[in-house]
């Protein structure tokens, strides 16, 4: 057998007892997973994480660059709704705004969001894992509807159903355009709907550019306002 590699058999384990909380093995060990991510983090901090994917970040954004040029400005549509109970819109984004400079939150934001960290001008930095590369990402400062273009137009919903909006161009750290997202909310009966919709060049989509967080495996995020959000995990 070339090089002696050993054979591999698979397997499947299910948990026959132990935890008494509700899931499967997979949910049991995302739980602690998500544990030593937030402690590795926590110890590195925002700046930590800058420091030590430098470099990474330096490849990733050449890489994107240039799958942007590739692209020739075709643009790629993504859309992704999320529905949250317990929580309203406007006690969600009030919470968020004053989010920006609490380390343990905008650490423990969705796993391949690496640092979300605003800066001077009130722009935002988002460093995460797109396919294989750790890119930078930039919102500029929130725009106004004069600026939408055609795209975006095309997907606002009806007003009286999400009458929150809010709008971004998404750049390179070198001001390089690659999309707009339109994040709109909504309230309903149990809290409130999300609705992320990016427009974005169809080299960048095609690296796997997700518009929204990853949410938890099972049902809808609890997101309980009456424990002070501790279990918030959706960063817009």
């Amino acid at each position: 057998m070339p090089g002696n590699q050993p054979t591999t058999t698979p397997c499947v384990v299910d948990l026959v007892s132990g935890p008494t909380a509700p899931g499967d093995i997979d949910e049991f060990e995302l739980q602690h997973a998500r544990r030593m991510l937030a402690l590795l983090k926590g110890k590195l901090g925002r700046q930590g994480l800058l420091d030590l994917l430098s470099a990474d970040i330096e490849e990733a954004n050449a890489f994107m660059s240039g799958r942007v040029t590739a692209s020739s400005g075709q643009l790629r549509p993504a859309t992704t709704v999320l529905a949250i109970k317990g929580l309203t819109s406007s006690e969600f984004l009030q919470w968020l705004d004053r989010q920006f400079d609490n380390e343990s939150v905008m650490l423990a934001a969705e796993p391949d969001h690496i640092v979300i960290t605003p800066l001077p001008d009130a722009s935002v930095k988002i460093v995460e894992v797109l396919g294989a590369h750790v890119c930078e990402i930039r919102l500029p400062i929130y725009e106004g509807a004069a600026t939408w273009d055609d795209a975006i137009v095309a997907e606002v919903l009806p007003e009286a159903d999400y009458p929150i909006r809010r709008i971004a161009t998404l750049t390179l750290p070198d001001g390089t355009f690659i999309g707009r997202m339109c994040t709109q909310f909504g309230d309903t009966a149990e809290g409130f709907k999300r609705q992320p919709h990016g427009v974005l060049s169809r080299g960048v989509s095609s690296r796997r550019l997700r518009t929204s967080p990853t949410t938890p495996r099972r049902g809808i995020p609890q997101l309980d306002s009456r424990r002070g959000h501790r279990d918030v995990t959706l960063i817009c």
